[in-house]
């Protein structure tokens, strides 16, 4: 996705701009062939704006000779970089400053094969010696025996204070002043020095030191134009360390550790002071630091890191402290290995009685339920998930911070369980969208507040107030635009429920692109939510459908029950998606499928029936209706229809009075079948429903026209008959005896060709021209220097004038009038 992504930018630049060069080195570090497999990929596919260079110390195991054959590849070997003779007494003489003759220069070029490194040692060797010639003549060999010589001389060539210096700092990837005073001690740079080109005062610190170092040559690179980090030259610094385990005892060596560690530790940089605390066998460092910080780290997106230190501790250590445990079983759950993540949450709590702190033990009992709230929401258990976030919401109450605040959007997500999203439950709703925006802006990453306020834009549609939804799950893609999280398994998450809505407003064309988008995201190592993948299944289904794919549609929901299996989710999950294929089988008109599933399904009229079932309820009243069997499916809408009234659920109460209108309809009661049709049209047009209506066919096209004829909302209903009407040219759509899917139109509101009453001004033509360009909102305000609010209000202005709902309806009716 990453490189399907980048390929599909780079190849839309303009062809008259400059070339992008992108530069990978050291690759011979990498030895995961899926990365040699993706640079491949990159490679056979690289757009003409694209230059790849790897730079590697072994030819790495790509398909060479295929691209060498087909003049794709440029080499650049040792003996194209090697520096010739001249070059050689140029960088000797000029940069080095040596003063050597043309038989020097040749043996020293011969000697190191003209490898600059080579060169440079040698020049640094040689400083302040007399004999050059005879040092020249002292050594001999490979690169390898050359560097190890050159290196060793330009050590024992500098004064001890500065030889321990670089030998003790050595233990450092990255360093500063004060870290190399608090690993080498004051002492290690106070000594008087002897190389007149490395003086110093007697009392020259850390900072002094690295300067200086700079300043001589000394393979010693900075690192930031403040010159406050630095770091040794590779090849040096791996010298260094062979001889700093030759030089010092391990006691020694740990000890520079322990304080390299406390003095990161100190100034809040854990990553490396974990990794110095490891070095050292520190393992009570390390895991107090890992125990503090790992859940950070891990929500920041720095898994793989914190399991590598996991990793590195002694496996009893692990298992006799139940933190790290915890932080185990997250790393697991998340990356798609929910069982074995069961199996060590089960060990973690067993441990959690070895905790002496009542409140520790209080804190860490409620992240491992809030941890099972997580799982279960994996495996599609909503119940358990809502059960166990409230009860971690209820033990954590007195410790503010991130698990309390995770718990709580949880927790608020309960309506999804009840189906109560009352005033009361979306305060709650709203509450948890703030706490998250707040952790977001703690942790630097902004899903704890798209997420919610992705729930916040369900909680709306199930309310029927789909442009508020509409609002939210906008909001949730601005947050989600960056390029890190749109390949992020949240991103998915607002495309899915961005599809969601934009086919019940019949946009299927960007309905579809984002159904599959999400889907693709999903389809990953990442552990995605199991509701959302069904979610996402129905949606592509209903979808297909709705073009008049039907294998495609079956096809949907049998991958999603394929993945069900293989990843364990609850049978209820499987149980939605065989009503799904059942009202798929009602809407090709293959009743006796629908029947099969009613008889298996066990369900009755009477059942009391909780709110994650209600569509296979509904489900079961459409195949009721279909066998003429009336009243008892009037009995379940209505009891619905009660039970969505009082719990506010005016999306539900929409679908329920369709359902009840038909079933009027099918016992000769016109009179109740527009009663309800009336309300459901009422409840529905401030929002722009369409497939509600559109996907019951022929038997709702005929409820319409009468609709129509009793002046009942004339231009929402014209508006539905031109849905319906836009397959009329392919098919009769009043054609009873054709299946109600061949029925169904694949069209949008068709676009009126006469321009907007009310004109359109340059700026909304600007915007205009930057969502044709493929611009999120957050784009075109950068472009055109304005706030993010300012272009919500221009593009909701461009809807109404354009009568439309989305930008692809925006788009394609301004290229009828020639607006683009």
């Amino acid at each position: 996705v990453v490189l399907t992504t980048l390929i599909n930018s780079l190849a839309t630049a303009p062809s008259d701009a400059a070339p992008l060069i992108l530069v990978l080195d050291d690759y011979h570090q990498i030895n995961t062939p899926a990365i040699h497999d993706q640079i491949r990929f990159l490679v056979e596919r690289l757009p003409s704006s694209l230059r790849l260079v790897l730079a590697s110390r072994a030819d790495p195991p790509l398909p060479l000779a295929r691209w060498r054959a087909r003049n794709e590849l440029i080499e650049l070997r040792a003996v194209d970089l090697r520096f010739s003779t001249e070059e050689a007494a140029a960088f000797l003489t000029e940069v080095v400053g040596l003063e050597l003759g043309p038989a020097e220069v040749a043996a020293l070029e011969a000697r190191t094969e003209g490898w600059i490194a080579g060169l440079h040692l040698a020049g640094l060797a040689m400083r302040d010696r007399t004999d050059l010639p005879g040092f020249v003549a002292t050594f001999t060999g490979s690169n390898r025996f050359v560097i190890d010589f050159l290196a060793e001389e330009v050590i024992r060539r500098q004064p001890p204070h500065l030889q321990a210096f670089l030998l003790q700092t050595s233990i450092l990837e990255r360093m500063c002043g004060p870290l190399c005073d608090a690993v080498v001690g004051a002492d290690a740079c106070a000594a008087p020095p002897i190389d007149r080109r490395l003086a110093t005062s007697p009392m020259a610190t850390g900072q002094d030191t690295l300067e200086l170092l700079e300043r001589a040559n000394l393979f010693t690179v900075h690192l930031d134009d403040e010159r406050r980090w630095y770091r040794y030259h590779h090849l040096f610094h791996a010298v260094l360390r062979e001889r700093l385990q030759v030089e010092m005892t391990r006691e020694e060596v740990t000890a520079l550790h322990q304080r390299a560690s406390a003095w990161l530790t100190d100034h809040k940089l854990i990553p490396e002071a974990v990794e110095h605390a490891l070095a050292a066998a520190d393992y009570q460092r390390a895991v107090a630091l890992i125990e503090q910080n790992g859940l950070w780290m891990i929500a920041r997106g720095q898994r793989s890191q914190v399991r590598s230190w996991l990793d590195a501790l002694p496996a009893d250590l692990r298992r006799e402290r139940p933190r790290l445990g915890h932080l185990h079983a997250i790393i697991l759950i998340q990356t798609n290995q929910t069982e074995t993540g069961e199996t060590v949450l089960a060990e973690v709590e067993r441990g959690l009685a070895s905790i002496a702190s009542e409140d520790e033990r209080r804190t860490l009992w409620g992240q491992v339920l809030l941890s099972r709230a997580v799982l279960s929401w994996y495996t599609g258990d909503q119940a358990a998930g809502i059960r166990c976030s409230e009860m971690a919401l209820e033990l954590l109450q007195e410790t503010p911070g991130m698990s309390r605040t995770v718990a709580t959007i949880y927790a608020a997500s309960a309506y999804r369980l009840t189906g109560d999203v009352s005033p009361a439950c979306e305060r709650r709703m709203r509450e948890a969208v703030m706490l998250g925006r707040d952790l977001a802006r703690d942790i630097g990453q902004v899903s704890p507040y798209a997420v919610p306020m992705i729930s916040l834009g369900r909680m709306h549609v199930l309310q029927g107030r789909l442009r508020q939804a509409a609002a939210c799950f906008e909001q949730a893609r601005d947050l989600l635009g960056t390029p890190i999280e749109r390949w992020s398994g949240h991103s998915a998450l607002a495309d899915i429920a961005r599809a969601e809505l934009l086919l019940e407003q019949n946009d299927l064309d960007e309905a579809e692109d984002l159904v599959r988008q999400g889907l693709e995201l999903m389809d990953g190592p990442t552990t995605a939510g199991a509701e959302n993948l069904l979610g996402g299944a129905l949606v592509l289904a209903r979808l297909l459908q709705a073009r008049g794919n039907w294998r495609g549609a079956f096809a949907a929901l049998d991958a999603f029950d394929e993945l069900a299996r293989q990843r364990g989710f609850v049978p209820g999950l499987l149980a939605l998606s065989a009503a799904g294929r059942a009202w798929l089988s009602l809407a090709q008109g293959d009743l006796v499928a629908a029947e099969q599933w009613a008889e298996s399904a066990g369900l009755t009229v009477n059942d009391e029936i909780s709110f994650p079932r209600e569509s296979e309820y509904l489900t079961l009243a459409r195949v009721l209706i279909a066998q003429n069997r009336i009243e008892p499916a009037l009995r379940l809408l209505d009891r619905r229809l009660i039970v969505a009234e009082a719990d506010e659920r005016w999306g539900s109460a929409i679908g329920i009075c369709v359902l009840l209108a038909l079933a009027h309809q099918a016992s000769g009661d016109r009179s109740a079948a527009m009663i309800h049709l009336e309300r459901a049209l009422r409840l529905a047009a401030p929002e722009g429903y369409i497939r509600i209506f559109v996907d019951e066919g022929p038997a709702m096209l005929r409820l319409l026209r009468e609709a129509r004829e009793r002046r009942i909302l004339i231009d929402y209903v014209d508006r539905l008959l031109i849905v319906f009407a836009g397959e009329r040219d392919r098919r009769d759509v009043g054609d009873e005896n054709m299946t109600p899917a061949a029925q169904l139109t694949v069209l949008g509101s068709a676009p009126p060709t006469a321009l907007p009453a009310e004109p359109i001004s340059e700026r909304e033509i600007e915007v205009l021209r930057l969502i044709a360009a493929g611009c999120s909102n957050q784009e075109i305000a950068d472009t055109l220097v304005i706030a993010l609010g300012t272009v919500k209000k221009h593009i909701n202005n461009l809807y109404g004038k354009l009568a439309v709902s989305s930008r692809t309806q925006a788009l394609r009716r301004a290229r009828a009038l020639g607006l683009l």
